[in-house]
């Protein structure tokens, strides 16, 4: 969990992309922080909220409800995440402003104010009356803790995490966005089908734990899916309720109920890779007289030789590939992350001739299909488990083994670490956020275990052979009466 200041900037940051300018309310709950970190306190409580609101406001009651009211719509979104958090009530100080006497517009000058309104623009009428400027920047405001929503209230929330929240604010990628859209639509489904209610008319309140619970065991139990996925499922809600934790605070109890939803433990095997012999096995499987063969020989050579992902692989256009004096490829990979990987010469020497084929399509994709566009992730899993069977009549040990390109991503990983490269190249190597990622190949390689082995000194232990006991003894055994 983040500290309170992190919250608070977290809070102010959230709020200011949704147009709220915050001005004098981020100076005072930064000045609020630091107050809290003097009482070393690590949530909000009234106490601590209603003395700090009274400081230096003696005989300014207006002044000290106002730094109240930043405090509570803090506490709100901050209640979301930390259910020991206090929401000071409305009336913890009391203080009832006065209200300037309105203005009465006589006959005449409403009559004044329309035909003025007629003689404007269209434009600038219709933005005015939207609630946004001539330049179209400012956003439609709603109060902390209140609802412009009068009809179903899920969907135009939904609306505003994929369009505002993913696209806008945190720029994500197409594959993150596809992930998240999969999620929502078969939760959509299964909501259809256990409310008899449309999607679009769903309100938010009733997305509650029990229901996304249910939806998560229909997903294992159901459908198969494997607990990895499953846990996949959860972060894209858990993204979703943490967005409408600051846009509903009012649901802030539903909200953290579906947030506290564990993620499933799953047993961690070792990764799959290929030995020498099944390397080799496997690249001489694709037939290098056909169009196919070839470019799956260089495919399946490329993907060895440098370790890309799935996406990386089949996105790879010529642009990204540099031939001549230090010869090498780039990618932008996960995390939008850009990395440059040296080719082997032999790998430079297939992928010349591979180039100097005629070119299908106008994409420029390295490895295109048969149409010349980008080929899919079932069309590479059926190349690889075509030559699978194929290489396995001459090794028969790729039977037992799940061959995709991730396997073959792990492959280059632990040639690499039994050749003694660092894990920190590693790492850079194979585009890993951290170092730590590379220790699942350190668990894989028993080669390197048996050579520790080989350093340590054993325990001395003596064999002994077994001598059965009396047959009367085994008899009277109380085990056996």
């Amino acid at each position: 969990m983040n500290t309170l200041r992190e919250a608070v900037q977290d809070y102010l940051a959230v709020r200011r992309d949704l147009g709220f300018k915050l001005r004098e309310a981020g100076k005072g709950l930064l000045r609020f922080v630091s107050f809290m970190e003097q009482q070393c306190a690590a949530y909000i409580t009234n106490a601590l909220a209603l003395e700090w609101a009274q400081q230096g406001s003696a005989g300014q009651p207006q002044a000290g409800a106002r730094r109240l009211s930043f405090v509570r719509g803090f506490a709100r979104y901050r209640s979301a995440t930390d259910p020991r958090t206090q929401i000071p009530p409305t009336g913890l100080l009391p203080f009832q402003s006065k209200r300037a006497r309105p203005y009465l517009y006589s006959d005449e000058e409403i009559e004044r104010l329309l035909r003025a309104a007629l003689d404007m623009p269209h434009r600038l009428v219709s933005e005015q009356l939207a609630g946004v400027d001539a330049r179209g920047d400012e956003a439609t405001r709603v109060p902390l803790g209140g609802s412009a929503m009068t009809g179903p209230s899920f969907a135009p929330l939904l609306e505003r995490f994929f369009t505002q929240r993913l696209m806008q604010q945190r720029q994500a990628s197409a594959h993150t966005i596809g992930s998240y859209r999969d999620t929502f639509r078969q939760l959509l489904k299964f909501t259809q089908q256990r409310l008899h209610k449309a999607p679009s008319q769903l309100m938010f309140e009733e997305l509650d734990a029990p229901l996304i619970v249910a939806f998560l065991e229909l997903l294992q139990q159901h459908r198969r899916l494997g607990t990895r996925t499953r846990n996949l499922r959860l972060t894209a809600i858990r993204s979703f309720f943490r967005h409408a934790a600051f846009e509903r605070p009012d649901h802030a109890a539903q909200i953290q109920r579906v947030l506290a939803i564990p993620s499933k433990r799953f047993t961690r095997a070792l990764v799959a890779f290929l030995t020498r012999p099944e390397v080799d096995a496997l690249l001489g499987a694709p037939d290098r007289g056909t169009w196919f063969g070839r470019r799956d020989h260089a495919f399946l050579l490329v993907a060895m030789q440098t370790g890309l992902r799935l996406s990386e692989m089949t996105g790879l256009k010529r642009e990204d590939i540099t031939l001549g004096t230090g010869t090498h490829l780039r990618v932008i990979g996960k995390g939008r992350k850009e990395r440059c990987i040296p080719l082997a010469k032999p790998t430079v020497a297939v992928l010349k001739t591979w180039l100097r084929e005629p070119q299908r399509g106008d994409a420029k994709i390295v490895f295109p299909n048969a149409r010349g566009g980008r080929l899919s992730p079932d069309g590479v899993q059926y190349l690889l488990a075509k030559h699978c069977v194929a290489a396995a009549k001459g090794c028969p040990s790729l039977k037992e083994k799940p061959v995709t390109v991730h396997c073959l991503r792990h492959t280059m990983a632990m040639d690499l670490l039994q050749a003694g490269i660092e894990r920190s190249v590693i790492a850079l190597w194979l585009g890993h956020e951290s170092v730590e990622t590379t220790q699942i190949y350190l668990d894989a390689t028993l080669a390197m275990k048996e050579q520790a082995l080989a350093k340590a000194t054993p325990p001395n232990g003596q064999p002994t052979r077994y001598k059965p006991t009396d047959k009367l003894l085994d008899f009277l055994n109380p085990s056996l009466l």
